[in-house]
């Protein structure tokens, strides 16, 4: 089991939803604008608790990493090698570790290393995606869950992403992306990589009712 979604409601955006995120998989849902895919996503991840219904995990809050439609939302550095170090030094990774492993997640999301002394802020779109990402993979998550992942990526980096995602499977139990469009579904169809699409159904008030 992953992560198992019961009966779930939070205010009047979600009702009642009930759906199992299964372990291995690309889960990709699809719905339309403020249908309540990021509310889902904060669920999931643990980020709203005052939910009704049961959601039941199998991962601890350390194990899954969470990135923001908007991913400068998540930072508070004013350079990339403190926002990487962040997460090591507040888990208690091996000092002697740090810049080794800051190293591998920036060539991981395809970032050269001088970038470690860039401000985050004034990277480009797709370099703070990119960066966001380090900062996940760098704590070796278990789960990975992307609020809409093509909205600030390009064509190149999108397929980056896939592919490192198709690449590192083994790595992760799942990723759960949450996009407002097909385009992230289409290409992880065109590499050929093992992914569900999870439509969300709407009541008559336009409302989230179930994947």
């Amino acid at each position: 089991m992953g992560i198992r979604l019961e009966n779930v409601s939070y205010q009047d955006k979600i009702k009642n939803i009930s759906y199992e995120f299964e372990d291995g998989k690309i889960t990709t849902v699809i719905g339309s604008s403020s249908s309540g895919k990021t509310l889902l996503s904060y669920l999931l991840s643990g980020i709203i608790d005052d939910y009704t219904g049961n959601i039941i995990s199998t991962y601890k809050n350390r194990e899954i990493g969470y990135i923001f439609q908007r991913p400068e939302e998540a930072f508070i550095f004013e350079t990339v090698k403190e926002e990487l170090a962040f997460g090591i030094r507040k888990y208690n990774y091996r000092v002697d570790e740090i810049d080794k492993r800051m190293e591998e997640a920036l060539k991981m999301v395809g970032l050269p290393k001088f970038y470690l002394d860039r401000n985050p802020f004034t990277l480009s779109s797709g370099e703070k995606e990119a960066l966001a990402l380090a900062t996940i993979l760098i704590l070796n998550p278990k789960v990975i869950i992307i609020d809409d992942p093509s909205i600030s990526l390009d064509n190149y980096r999108c397929d980056h992403l896939i592919k490192l995602l198709e690449t590192d499977d083994k790595r992760f139990s799942f990723e759960f992306c949450v996009s407002g469009t097909m385009e992230i579904y289409d290409k992880e169809k065109e590499i050929g990589y093992a992914v569900h699409i999870a439509p969300i159904e709407y009541d008559e008030d336009g409302n989230a009712t179930n994947l």
